[in-house]
């Protein structure tokens, strides 16, 4: 647990603080997750449809995008 605690650190560190900012305050909103996965055009942490041109920029991975539904961080396997 020490370890993953000192992990968290050193990645906020490493951060812009806007975007360590706005990560705390969905994770506070949004019981402690922050972050969900993009699959099949669906949000996987609200289960919401996102539109094809949104999914198309997900998919390209060069800036983070939010879902406009539940402003998570979407991230994408392929």
């Amino acid at each position: 647990m020490e370890e993953k605690k000192q992990q968290r650190e050193s990645i906020s560190s490493s951060l812009d603080n806007k975007v360590l900012q706005n990560y705390l305050k969905v994770s506070k909103n949004r019981e402690g997750i922050a972050v969900a996965r993009f699959s099949d055009g669906i949000c996987q942490g609200c289960f919401l449809s996102l539109p094809p041109q949104l999914a198309s920029e997900i998919r390209k991975n060069e800036v983070l995008i939010k879902c406009p539904h539940c402003q998570r961080v979407l991230y994408w396997t392929g």
